[in-house]
């Protein structure tokens, strides 16, 4: 026997293609190697006392900032809790770790704040930029429109029968 033959198929039975989904860490990642660019570049022309905080401002808003500017308020103060939290952490976990590696007395807990915070700081900066830009950093897909449409519009009535085509464009 021959095999049957293939039914019609029209585009209406398959499934609509899944939205893409946009990517905008690059921004965040721009703005920090900026703002980085331009803090060391001042710290090493004799004005850290200007350098550091701009490095430290991109290092810290870089995200909030993107993320305000594409997805709005909420996502952009989410990321920028995000950042203090891993900051704060960072800080502690550096002063403790300097702490134990030098047997910190109460003497030495400003020296453990200031190298051990100060380090564990930037890498918690650090950290909360790569889990941002590479987590946090995609726009949910906008819905599709599949164009313009024609459709056949018949409505029946105790008063009357309508019949004529609605659409969108």
């Amino acid at each position: 026997m021959p095999p049957p033959t293939p039914s019609p198929r029209s585009l209406a039975d398959d499934p609509p293609p899944e939205p893409e989904r946009r990517w905008f860490g690059s921004y965040s990642l721009i703005t920090f190697g900026g703002t980085l660019a331009l803090g060391l570049g001042l710290s090493f022309a004799r004005k850290p006392e200007a350098g550091l905080p701009i490095a430290a401002a991109g290092l810290l808003l870089a995200g909030p900032i993107t993320h305000w500017a594409v997805e709005g308020v909420g996502p952009g103060f989410r990321v920028l809790a995000l950042n203090f939290g891993a900051v704060i952490s960072g800080g502690l976990t550096g002063a403790a770790v300097y702490c134990m590696l030098n047997r910190c007395r109460s003497s030495r807990l400003g020296d453990a704040f200031g190298f051990g915070g100060f380090f564990g700081g930037t890498a918690g900066a650090l950290i909360a930029l790569i889990v941002d830009v590479a987590a946090m950093s995609c726009s949910p897909p906008e819905p599709r429109r599949l164009g313009a449409f024609v459709l056949p519009d018949l409505r029946v009535s105790a008063e009357g029968t309508t019949f004529g085509v609605v659409g969108a464009f």
